[in-house]
């Protein structure tokens, strides 16, 4: 039985990678695709120019989870969407505009990609995109029936017209979409429109003002197709979010397993009060997500300071919990070595002469030694230090042996 399950199951990426390949040359891709097996991508060209990359960690995801009977049908829609670039965006403004959406992706998505270009050596056309809380980013899509495409600036400049005329389009578009909305208990939502966009209604702040919760509203984008709402004040709603958020974990198309509390017309990254049933919850998911995203981050710019000849040190995230403490979050700031610090709950200071290993709150090293950290221009955020705090600094900001 065991010899025989083994044609049962999904290919490995490289075979998937293969197949995927196979069937767009099959379906008429006239571009030369090359696999990039380290970061599981595919390059393509054409007439010797870059024609784009194929991220394939979703699209496997979505294949290995699905019963073999519905494998080809999957393989049909995949194809139809890789090829929807032919399609292109209309170069009237006034005939893309009843197709556009907004589209809520993780912020690191497209940082991720920028890095990508930048490391190729190809044009990156910047995407235009409005931060929601610290995580998550609002661009707009042009929607077509197989896939979307990024409208950039060039697009908009083609079309002369701004970010802000057409992402109220595309919200204007999405207000009119039909979306069912499940509610659990008593004011507890999850968005289900089964259209891909149930995660980008976060920006149609008026409609979710309209849901009545207990205290603040207090929504969580877990994957694109799970947008999750509740209030600040409800435990019963937060600890089934916590659940949800740990449930969807692996799946598909992630974006952030963070909560975002609405103050006004705006979106802040939140998370419940230390001592609250469920911070211990969130806070982990937090810290789980943010190592991940800093991890792939660190891969990148490793690779693009090795292709620039900088000799600097990008530090890693990383979370912990000492006994009778809570989960935390470090990096560590070496002497004599220039770093890139990620965000962290804590800084280590470790210098091997003289000897010291101390850990001090983020803020708390903010602000003694702010003025030695000059923040990047990067997402996930980091700071770069080359100098170490003096004894006096050390001392001032406190904190206790690691």
């Amino acid at each position: 039985m065991g010899f025989f399950s083994g044609f049962f199951q999904p290919p490995n990426q490289r075979r998937f990678a293969e197949l995927l390949i196979e069937r767009l040359q099959q379906a008429g891709d006239p571009r030369e695709a090359r696999f990039d097996e380290s970061e599981f991508r595919i390059f393509f060209t054409e007439d010797g120019k870059d024609a784009g990359i194929a991220y394939l960690s979703n699209l496997y995801k979505e294949y290995c989870q699905l019963p073999k009977d519905e494998r080809p049908k999957w393989w049909s829609a995949a194809i139809r969407g890789a090829l929807a670039y032919r399609k292109g965006i209309p170069d009237d403004y006034d005939d893309a505009k009843p197709d556009l959406r907004p589209a809520v992706r993780s912020r690191s998505h497209l940082e991720a990609t920028r890095l990508d270009a930048i490391l190729q050596g190809v044009d990156f056309p910047a995407v235009p995109y409005e931060a929601i809380g610290d995580h998550l980013a609002a661009a707009v899509v042009y929607d077509l029936p197989e896939s979307i495409a990024f409208v950039n600036q060039d697009q908009l400049d083609r079309w002369e017209a701004t970010f802000y005329e057409a992402m109220e389009t595309a919200r204007q578009n999405l207000l009119e979409v039909q979306c069912n909305l499940i509610s659990v208990g008593q004011r507890f939502y999850s968005l289900a429109g089964g259209d891909a966009y149930d995660a980008s209604r976060l920006v149609l702040i008026d409609r979710i003002r309209d849901l009545e919760v207990e205290g603040e509203h207090v929504a969580m984008a877990v994957n694109r197709n799970t947008l999750l709402l509740t209030g600040s004040e409800d435990n019963q709603g937060l600890s089934l979010m916590a659940t949800m958020a740990e449930k969807h974990a692996g799946e598909p198309r992630p974006l952030c397993p963070i909560p975002l509390r609405l103050v006004g017309d705006e979106w802040e990254t939140w998370l419940p009060p230390i001592g609250h049933a469920d911070y211990l919850r969130f806070k982990e998911l937090e810290i789980g997500y943010l190592t991940q995203e800093y991890a792939m981050q660190k891969q990148q710019l490793d690779a693009l300071h090795e292709k620039q000849k900088v000799d600097q040190f990008v530090a890693t995230l990383t979370g912990y919990k000492k006994p009778g403490e809570l989960v935390s979050s470090y990096a560590v700031w070496s002497n004599g070595v220039a770093t890139h610090l990620p965000k962290a709950d804590e800084i280590i200071f470790f210098s091997k002469a003289p000897p010291i290993k101390r850990r001090v709150a983020w803020a708390r090293a903010l602000d003694v030694v702010g003025h030695l950290m000059r923040p990047d221009d990067a997402y996930p955020p980091r700071w770069l230090v080359d100098e170490f705090p003096t004894d006096e600094q050390l001392t001032a900001m406190g904190g206790e042996p690691f």
